[in-house]
């Protein structure tokens, strides 16, 4: 499936984008960045019990019209209908995540990414990683360190794979691991399920919420939110980080920093409630 010229164009307004849409590398990077500025990464739906459907015409509703957000295989599942639509050269990547796990784990392909090829140069794209979500393409290099808008990030050889890095507070930390081959739609179909119905999976069992907002003085910040407990991460400052003691400063927050349309979900106010 590919987007109509309206459908298009009406994804470039949910981003705020108004630049060329060519194939070239700046029109990737620059896609990239104003679709995580935009559109926050969340999880309302798994939260509340309905596995969300990664259809086409379901993540352009939902992510689009409905203004909503959504989590790895909703993000990129869209961002890569939206590359193919242009002509890009793209494929889905199933891989591991090790953020956050102990040294030895070995978890499921949970995570949706992307490999984009250009002029023979293949670039890892991700929009779709919560608190840590890439803010540009990352060329498939391993050992080379790649500054992006926030964080500085690395590949490198990993068995039969590569891992994703990201250099933090003086420490280096796996993010995910991942071969660049391509994965089959039901493959994120299968993971999708997974991830929204097993009754361990943090996307079940917690509120999960973040975006990368641009302040006053132009810098970028990320802001997260792990059911009460909410987080603001600058560069070079120390992390702001505050537990939340109601549902109306919750809803609050849900609205006006992370931009999502709560009122058109009334079940919600009770699961919110239920946190408090």
């Amino acid at each position: 499936m590919s987007l109509t010229c309206t459908q298009l164009k009406q994804y470039c307004e949910r981003i705020g984008y108004a630049g060329p849409l060519d194939t070239t590398f700046e029109t990737l990077q620059a896609l990239q960045l104003h679709h995580v500025l935009n559109v926050s990464f969340e999880n309302l739906d798994s939260w509340q019990g309905q596995p969300p459907a990664i259809d086409p015409a379901t993540l352009f509703d939902k992510l689009v019209l409905r203004r909503r957000g959504g989590y790895c295989f909703e993000q990129n599942g869209l961002f890569m209908l939206v590359l193919q639509t242009l002509g890009f050269s793209v494929q889905g990547l199933s891989t591991r995540v090790l953020w956050n796990q102990p040294a030895d784990a070995r978890p499921p392909r949970t995570h949706q990414a992307l490999m984009v090829e250009l002029k023979g140069q293949e670039w890892l794209v991700d929009v779709g990683f919560g608190g840590l979500t890439p803010l540009a393409p990352l060329r498939l290099e391993t050992e080379l360190q790649q500054a992006t808008p926030l964080e500085t990030l690395r590949l490198r050889q990993s068995g039969s794979g590569l891992l994703l890095e990201v250099f933090l507070n003086d420490s280096v930390r796996p993010v995910y691991w991942f071969q660049p081959e391509a994965s089959m739609p039901a493959d994120f179909v299968q993971s999708n399920w997974f991830v929204a119905t097993h009754p361990e999976s943090r996307f079940v069992k917690h509120l999960v919420a973040s975006c990368v907002r641009r302040e006053v003085d132009g810098s970028l910040s990320r802001h997260a939110l792990l059911d009460r407990d909410y987080s603001v991460y600058r560069v070079d400052q120390a992390p702001r980080k505050r537990t939340l003691e109601s549902a109306a400063e919750l809803e609050l927050l849900l609205k006006d920093t992370f931009t999502l349309p709560i009122a058109s979900l009334p079940a919600l106010q009770a699961k919110l409630a239920g946190l408090f």
